[in-house]
């Protein structure tokens, strides 16, 4: 297995590129994968808001509904919960099945994460009662369902987030597009225990709102993990784009006629300014663009080099040795 290096000494191999798009201006955990491992107890600066949109913009280029995937062995019970989840109205959970099928598609209050300290608290085992851990949407994995599943947080609203919230204070959860907490976690057989390090996405569309923002910033910390098998740990440490995305590649921005890398920031954000100058993190990799998946844990030892699933192509690689 490769050994863990930091984003500075990573940064020396070539192509091996983070991207940061700004605009408008270690912990690992037993229960979540989700925003509870990016703000933790005790966590400093702001909250970052899950963007869930399909609407492109200059602030957002790359949209989606916060699509999640994550990787599930038959048995195993994958729990799914957001704090967007309410009766009626247009929020909703989606879960698709390896072979693309929709298995879950939730519009309840069911899954729902109320409040700071049930995020904090995590998700309850299948059965499970008591204390401040809330109820999540359970799916048992079938007869020959192993593979990755894709998740779709669907939010209340389409309006940008306005409000600012200090990460680890309490928050509420407004109509708007973005969620404010969120999580995906994977029970073993026996329902004894989650197993962390199986949940990664393509692209984080995050927001800290509106309200005094540019005197603190986002503290997350994530761990992407590269193609040839490598894991970084990536900390925001205070970053404050009032609307950004992250998400990492082997590239970074090209150069429009050749496909080169540049190896620089670029004056620009729309879509269209985009088009041709980097890799679009929702589409499939190529033969010369590769996309690394982000997880909120360190990757768990168990992921297969590969799998079938509910991704790009309908295939792609996990953990190479």
């Amino acid at each position: 297995m490769k050994n863990k290096f930091t984003l500075q000494k990573k940064l020396a191999r070539p192509l091996n590129t983070i991207i940061f798009l700004y605009f408008l201006i270690f912990s690992n955990h037993l229960f979540a994968d989700g925003s509870k491992d990016l703000y933790p107890n005790g966590v400093t600066g702001l909250r970052a808001y899950l963007r869930s949109s399909t609407q492109a913009t200059e602030n957002w280029p790359f949209p989606n509904e916060g699509i999640h995937y994550v990787y599930a062995k038959e048995g195993e019970r994958i729990t799914l919960a957001s704090s967007s989840q309410i009766n009626g109205g247009n929020s909703k959970i989606r879960l698709y099945a390896p072979n693309g099928s929709i298995v879950v598609n939730n519009n309840t209050i069911a899954g729902q994460i109320p409040n700071r300290s049930s995020e904090i608290a995590g998700p309850q085992l299948f059965g499970q009662t008591g204390g401040n851990r809330y109820t999540p949407i359970y799916y048992q994995v079938p007869a020959n369902g192993a593979g990755i599943y894709r998740i779709e947080f669907v939010s209340r609203g389409t309006a940008d987030p306005q409000a600012t919230f200090n990460a680890n204070d309490n928050w509420v959860q407004d109509d708007k597009s973005g969620i404010m907490a969120w999580d995906i976690s994977v029970i073993n057989p026996n329902n004894t225990a989650f197993i962390s390090g199986r949940v990664y996405t393509n692209v984080l569309n995050l927001s800290l709102g509106f309200t005094n923002v540019n005197s603190n910033g986002f503290y997350g910390i994530v761990y992407p993990l590269t193609k040839d098998g490598y894991t970084y740990q990536v900390k925001n440490n205070g970053q404050n784009g009032i609307h950004f995305t992250f998400f990492t590649n082997n590239n970074g921005f090209l150069n429009q006629n050749n496909q080169l890398p540049v190896y620089k920031s670029l004056n620009g954000s729309t879509p269209s300014f985009l088009n041709g100058k980097v890799h679009n993190p929702n589409d499939a990799d190529t033969q010369k663009n590769i996309t690394h998946k982000i997880f909120y844990t360190k990757p768990a030892t168990d992921l297969p080099s590969s799998s079938v699933g509910a991704v790009p192509n309908g295939n792609t690689w996990l953990k190479n040795p």
